[in-house]
């Protein structure tokens, strides 16, 4: 946890004297990093971490293809969000009834 949190605070000063873009690849890097820390038993986090580790260095070669990556990557990331709150929501009826 300790690695994470550090990783964060040094992010958030660099991105004061870089460009926006190296910040975007910080934060992605820090949500691949979380999830390596919890090691959670999760296939969507799994494809989450490997696709981030995949594409995460397009910054450097290819900006409109790591535009393009992110802006998919944030609908799956929602759509899944809405899938789990759902299943949740769901569940609480369920044990309500």
């Amino acid at each position: 946890m300790f690695e994470l949190a550090a990783f964060l605070v040094s992010a958030a000063g660099l991105t004061l004297a870089e460009s926006p873009r190296n910040g975007a690849v910080r934060l992605l890097m820090a949500a691949g990093r979380l999830v390596d820390s919890f090691e959670p038993d999760d296939p969507f986090l799994h494809e989450l971490k490997a696709s981030i580790d995949e594409n995460v260095v397009k910054v450097m070669w290819d900006y409109e293809g790591l535009v393009s990556w992110l802006d998919d990557l944030t609908r799956r990331v929602g759509a899944e969000a809405l899938s789990r709150t759902s299943r949740m929501a769901q569940g609480q009826r369920s044990a309500g009834e």
